[in-house]
């Protein structure tokens, strides 16, 4: 089926005599191999285009109407047979073709010669779509458009004719052949509306409404005959215009007084309106109708010596746009209390005579004046009469003027901005006496602004006068649109901290003469004031000085060139006055800190994770992150100025004002390594004062580490029906070597020959994930073992294992079983701690190992925990032994091995009243010592001699007594040189400098110090004044303030120091723990003694 559509009429530029009616026959086709394409479409519309129409002398019409569409279309190698024959048009409607089509395409072809059209005739360009489909290859169609059995159709006169389509297939579907005679495959009809002149008088000017168009040979003509001019209706205006008549009722000037007219040029046309010279009383154009608009004429050449002008306007809401007048004593003229006149994108030049006006407005209110020039001139602008009323005045340029804009009355309401003011004489000239006229954002011939020394002639930068006030600050640096504010006066800063120096700028323009401009600057809150000079520099018209801040009222003096303000918080203010416009420029003085309270550490959405180290842990205060997360950082500042986010590499920059508190960023830390990303967050406050805060997270994107510990091997045999399967996986969660992962939560394992899903629990002691479960593995010979572990960010990994089933009716053996006693001793108290270790091993697989400690008053079966290697261990806390059981105590250790074997060990725990030996570790170099004991032999010689073998390791042992200030020492095998006195012996309660000359452990033997009872008293050290060595008596860590808190109830100061034999460093101890074996240096002011109780 095809089916019609888009039936255009147009315009087509074409020399000839006959014209031609075409149709164009648009055919869209998709083809696919194998396939014919189907493609529908429908007329609809009939229409005329100007621009494609042509406008000859012609006779006659003779119109034909044929149109050839090839089709290629592809299936395989074969013809495309027509499947479908028949087309169908849908209802075709007429279309007019209006009389203003055909006189819009007069209009145009005048434009390209308007002295030949003295008559005028053509034809009409008709397109017509058509969409078919089922179109075979090679198929040639032809369209034909006619009027009855395909005979010519000649329209000569205009009318409306109905004209016959009719589609042709010349496809033989047969043969594939042409036919001679193409077949009728179907045919519709269309009205086509034919309009033309045949007899049009050249002109110059066309008036045209809404019906129809004329053509006049003047403006004056067109207003005066065209009928029914009105509201939106236009006189178009030609290049060949040559103005109005020079006589008559025709001639100048112009008065327009059809309210909502526009006079305008033609698309593309330059009219020039020259009135010859004439003078007219009031302008070249007279606008006394509302609404008009005078749209891209040159207007020029109006005589006389006063205010005539190229337009006057009386009506309100008057457009002048694109247009140019010159050569008028007035360019425009505004009458009093003409309301909403727009001027914009106009020239207004060459007025220049006693009292001319480039553009004078009185009293109008709501006037536009944007985007023109005025140039070369007496005054370029005078908004006048009783009220200069509220003009919007911006992006004008005024150059070459003796005046710029001239404001005789009130000037408060108007805005004037963005203004280029070059060579403009006095730019601004306000007479209105105590009222502000305000020009801020204007470009005044020089960056460094107006002038203000009263010299017109001065073309440096543009002056401006007058009894009235300015406000022009901020002025431009460069012309408008390019240039950006400056202001008059300036500091440095917007804000200072604490004792700054400050530094100020004024631009008061070129005081020609004058080499200073004094400014007083004043401190709010501290009430001080000082008088600056600021000197001018280089004759550039800026002036510059400074000045110091300080809080210091001794400081401050006038003359010294500083400046008293309040130590809090102040304001200081610099003020200056300059012809006629006040300077002014304040900032903030802020002694106190800005202070980033803390930053907060959230996701950013729900595939993000962290993990906060739980308090009281070695976690503590540690995140660990993984994904998208964000950084809320929290201050305290009234007035901040950015904050400077530092994550890993990347800064982020958040400016900040006035009321801000908080500022969150975001990162997506997955992309950054594995590791420690210090976040840190810098607030910067006004004045310079800055604080900062780092916190650093842990990105963990590693998984953990699992390996299968136990079991390698379980056994079978005569001892167990069902195996006891003990499982320890090792699994750990280090992102990057010594810094630690988020951490395992969950480990799990798959025995599938066994049992699934079995949850292991985390053992502190063994640093393992265990637990065990009972199972018959007599007919397995082996079975896989997988382990999984997940961390808190989500992350997992596992591991298998395979684990062998052997016979086993070998007990485990128990190689080795000891105590660790508190470090220091080789026995034990009631109440103290103990630790019992064995090592443990078997052919296939140790099951269990258990402690029996009820000889120590504890459980009778304490399990003992794989820790190391094949060593077991158990923890025994606050034994229990009845004093006439005192001595070596008998625990018994007993080993399982997977099959059910056992076997047994015997340990001894020493058990003691008191404390009878304690042993101090001294690292190679100098070591301050004390004897936690009191020592059974005090001789050094003794004391020394628990050293065994490595005595031969001290180099030397130095003693001080602070009674005379003596110092004493002792060689081993060697005399004491006679420089110092011999150090005898070696007490408790004192402390003593031993240099070695390796590491060494040193064994005192003694008892503990009594804890009290009958006849006992406690032992008393005295302390000199000045420096003592002092030791610690006892066998457990006390603070400072517990041992010798006696001693600061007897003195006005003391001051403990230690020291740290790794380091070679003293060590302050104001309130931190004293320990057994260690010495302290210790200065009182008065004597004192204590009691080490």
């Amino acid at each position: 089926m095809k089916k019609l559509n888009n039936i255009r009429l147009g315009k087509k530029t074409i020399a000839g005599i006959v014209g031609v009616l075409m149709i164009t026959t648009a055919l869209t086709l998709i083809f696919a191999s194998g396939a014919i394409a189907d493609q529908r479409g429908t007329l609809t519309d009939v229409t005329v285009d100007p621009s494609t129409s042509y406008i000859g002398e012609s006779e006659n019409y003779n119109f034909t109407f044929v149109t050839e569409q090839r089709i290629i279309g592809t299936n395989g190698d074969e013809n495309i047979d027509i499947v479908q024959s028949d087309f169908d048009f849908d209802d075709i409607t007429s279309s007019d073709v209006a009389v203003v089509y055909w006189s819009e395409a007069i209009d145009q072809y005048r434009e390209i010669d308007p002295a030949s059209v003295d008559s005028a005739m053509g034809y009409l360009n008709i397109e017509l779509g058509l969409d078919g489909d089922n179109i075979a290859k090679d198929t040639e169609l032809k369209v034909y458009l006619d009027e009855g059995d395909n005979e010519v159709q000649n329209p000569t006169t205009p009318g409306t004719y109905a004209f016959d389509i009719t589609t042709y297939d010349s496809y033989n579907q047969e043969d594939g052949t042409t036919l001679t005679t193409p077949k009728a495959l179907d045919t519709g009809s269309v009205d086509v509306e034919i309009a033309y002149q045949t007899e049009v008088t050249a002109g110059s000017v066309m008036a045209e409404n809404a019906d129809t168009t004329e053509w006049y040979a003047s403006i004056k003509e067109a207003l005066a005959s065209f009928e029914s001019l009105g509201a939106g209706d236009n006189i178009i205006v030609h290049d060949n215009y040559s103005g109005e008549p020079d006589s008559g009722a025709l001639s100048w000037p112009i008065d327009v007084d059809i309210a909502g007219l526009t006079i305008r040029a033609a698309d593309g046309a330059e009219p020039v309106m020259n009135a010859g010279g004439i003078t007219p009383s009031t302008g070249i154009v007279n606008i006394s109708a509302s609404d008009v608009t005078i749209d891209g004429l040159a207007i020029e050449n109006a005589g006389g010596t006063g205010s005539q002008s190229g337009i006057y306007v009386q009506g309100s809401d008057a457009t002048v746009n694109n247009c140019t007048i010159s050569e008028t004593p007035w360019g425009i003229h505004v009458a009093t209390g003409v309301t909403g006149f727009t001027l914009m994108n106009s020239t207004i030049m060459n007025f220049d005579n006693a009292g001319g006006n480039g553009l004078y407005l009185n009293s109008s209110t709501g006037a536009v004046i944007e985007n023109n020039i005025i140039e070369n001139g007496l005054q370029a602008m005078t908004v006048g009469g009783t009220t200069a009323g509220d003009p919007i005045i911006e992006n004008n340029t005024i150059k070459d003027v003796d005046w710029g804009m001239f404001f005789p009355n009130d000037p408060s309401d108007a805005t004037v901005q963005y203004n280029n003011f070059e060579n403009a004489g006095y730019a601004l000239q306000n007479e209105a006496s105590g009222k502000t006229l305000t020009a801020e954002s204007n470009w005044w011939n020089d960056p460094a602004g107006p002038l203000a020394d009263g010299n017109s002639d001065d073309i440096r930068g543009d002056n401006f006068m007058g009894v009235g006030d300015f406000d022009i600050t901020p002025w431009l640096d460069a012309p408008s649109p390019d240039g950006s504010g400056v202001d008059s006066i300036e500091l440095d800063q917007d804000a200072y901290s604490g004792m700054d120096e400050v530094n100020v700028t004024a631009r008061a323009g070129y005081k020609l003469g004058d080499d200073t401009l004094d400014v007083t600057v004043e401190s709010i809150e501290a009430g001080e004031t000082l008088t600056l000079t600021l000197e001018e520099t280089g004759d550039s018209g800026v002036f510059v000085n400074g000045f110091l801040l300080t809080d210091n009222e001794d400081l401050y003096e006038e003359e010294s060139g500083y400046l008293l303000v309040d130590n809090v918080e102040d304001t200081i203010q610099v003020d200056g006055l300059t012809d006629g416009w006040d300077m002014t420029a304040t900032a903030s003085v802020d002694f106190i800190p800005p202070v980033v309270d803390n930053i907060v550490v959230t996701k950013a959405n729900e595939d993000s994770w962290l993990y906060f180290g739980e308090d009281n842990t070695w976690a503590e205060n540690m995140i660990w992150a993984r994904g998208s997360i964000e950084f809320t950082a929290n201050f305290t500042e009234n007035s901040p100025e950015n904050m400077v986010f530092t994550i890993g590499e990347r800064e982020i920059v958040e400016d900040l004002e006035a009321g801000d508190n908080s500022v969150t960023v975001s990162e997506y830390v997955s992309r950054i390594p594995d590791g420690t990303l210090p976040v840190t967050a810098t607030l910067t406050d006004s004045g310079g004062l800055s604080d900062t805060l780092e916190k650093d997270i842990i990105v963990d994107t590693t998984v953990p580490d699992v390996t299968v510990v136990k079991p390698e091997s379980v056994g079978f045999g005569p001892n167990v029906d069902n195996t006891e399967i003990p499982i320890r996986v090792d699994a750990s969660d280090n992102v990057v070597d010594n810094i630690a992962g988020s951490g395992v939560e969950t480990v799990t394992v798959d025995i599938p020959a066994l049992e699934n899903d079995i949850s292991l629990a985390y053992d502190s002691e063994s640093g393992y994930w265990e637990n065990s479960i009972t199972a018959s593995v007599e007919d397995i010979d082996n079975f896989e073992i997988t382990a999984a572990a997940t961390d808190r960010m989500d992350l997992s990994s596992d591991t298998t294992a395979t684990v062998a089933v052997l016979w086993d009716n070998t007990a485990p053996a128990i190689e080795n079983a000891w105590v660790v006693y508190p470090e220091g001793f080789n026995a034990a108290k009631v109440g103290d701690t103990v630790i019992v270790k064995a090592t443990v091993t078997d052919d296939v697989g140790v099951g269990s190992v258990w402690l029996n400690a009820e000889n120590v008053g504890l459980d009778d079966e304490i399990e003992m925990t794989l820790v190391d290697g094949d060593v077991y261990s158990a923890e025994l806390e606050d034994i229990d032994v009845a004093e006439e059981n005192l001595g070596l105590r008998q625990l018994t250790v007993t080993a399982l091995d997977t099959a059910n074997n056992e076997a047994t060990g015997i340990v001894d725990v020493n058990v003691v009243g008191y404390y009878e030996s304690y042993e101090i570790t001294l690292e190679k170099g100098w070591n301050l010592i004390s004897l936690p004991i009191i020592p059974e032999n005090t001789a050094t010689e003794a004391v020394l001699s628990g050293f065994g073998d490595a005595v031969d390791n001290v180099v030397s042992v130095w003693g001080y007594d602070a009674l005379d200030g003596q110092w004493m020492t002792y060689t081993p095998g060697v005399p004491t040189p006679p420089t110092f006195p011999s150090l005898r012996v070696m007490e408790d309660g004192k402390a003593y400098w031993v240099k070695m000359e390796e590491t060494a452990t040193l064994e005192i033997e003694g008892r503990e110090m009594p804890v009290g009872g009958g006849g006992v008293i406690p032992p008393t050290y005295v302390l000199r004044t000045g420096w003592n060595l002092v030791g610690f008596t006892g066998v457990t860590q006390k603070t400072r303030d517990a041992y010798l808190g006696m001693v600061e109830e007897q003195v006005t100061g003391m001051t403990v120091f230690g020291y740290d034999t790794d380091k070679g460093l003293y060590t302050v101890r104001p309130s931190t723990m004293l320990t057994p074996g260690q010495g302290y240096w210790v200065f009182v002011t008065e004597k004192a003694a204590f009691t080490a109780w």
